[in-house]
């Protein structure tokens, strides 16, 4: 998950600075340099406060179960506790805010119900 913290520095490009969240922490601030197309990725890309700074929000359907497994994959079992009641907030946050309605498009994975 990002949070971007944008300036502008003419009206077709900008400078970004994020804060990535993994190992369930967030890092320090990052300066991402002014480039023509950056893609950020996680639960905090789709918030209204960054929405007329973006092009296009994409929604990506997965199966839970699968996202779970790849998860757990990469940050260990040791941490499903903390997956299980991410998810929960996760869907209560997306729903508080129908950022699955404001997609631009929409991308259902085989594996999605």
């Amino acid at each position: 998950m990002v949070w971007p913290s944008t300036s502008y520095t003419s009206t077709t490009r900008m400078t970004v600075g994020i804060r990535i969240f993994s190992s369930w922490e967030f890092t320090d601030w990052v300066k991402v340099p002014a480039v023509d197309l950056l893609i950020l990725e996680g639960v905090g890309s789709g918030h209204w406060q960054i929405a007329s700074r973006r092009a296009t929000l994409v929604w990506v359907d997965a199966d839970p179960r699968l996202c779970l497994a790849r998860g757990l994959a990469r940050d260990g079992d040791a941490v499903r506790p903390q997956w299980l009641g991410w998810k929960e907030r996760e869907g209560a946050y997306f729903s508080a805010l129908g950022i699955q309605e404001e997609a631009d498009i929409r991308v259902v994975t085989t594996n999605a119900r």
